[in-house]
């Protein structure tokens, strides 16, 4: 079964500090938190909803929103292959549901957004490394699709693909 830690390991190397930039529809963020998201927990981490709480986000406070917010919705702990775990968990988390949508797409499930039962047994029952490139093809033709309906996107596009494909199944 996958594990929370190695996966959010994998998410705070792609996540850096805070940034609002200006062609980011997410707004201001930090450590990979939209203050939208961070809005919705902050009362949980004993802090105040204001941009500079955003900004004093420790890692721990980020890996309980993480992991509150994405991991334990796609059911992480249930994929039975870590690898296809963090590739669908990083998706989930650049993507918000279009990751999870486009993830079940890319393993012939439902494309609801919700990982239940259909969508655990379709991904648990594919052979993890063609899952895995089926994955990330489907996240690039979302990506560059995105881009040709959103062009002031185009400026994010680079570090989409990079980050993508820094994923790389490796056979154990």
């Amino acid at each position: 079964m996958a594990e929370f830690e190695p996966a959010v390991k994998i998410i705070l190397q792609h996540e850096g500090g805070f940034v609002d930039h200006p062609s980011d529809p997410g707004g201001a963020t930090n450590r990979g938190i939209t203050f939208q998201l961070f809005k919705q927990y902050a009362t949980s981490l004993q802090l105040s909803k204001t941009v500079e709480a955003l900004k004093g986000l420790t890692e721990d406070q980020a890996k309980f929103i993480y992991r509150e917010h994405f991991w334990d919705k796609m059911q992480g702990n249930r994929f039975l292959n870590q690898q296809v775990a963090n590739l669908v968990f990083d998706g989930f988390v650049n993507m918000g549901a279009n990751g999870i949508k486009t993830f079940q797409r890319a393993i012939g499930a439902v494309a609801d957004g919700v990982v239940g039962s259909g969508t655990l047994i379709a991904i648990n029952s594919a052979a993890p490394s063609i899952a895995f490139d089926q994955i990330k093809e489907q996240r690039i033709k979302f990506y560059n699709d995105l881009v040709v309906r959103k062009p002031k996107l185009q400026v994010f596009l680079k570090g989409w693909l990079n980050r993508v494909n820094s994923f790389v199944y490796k056979v154990s």
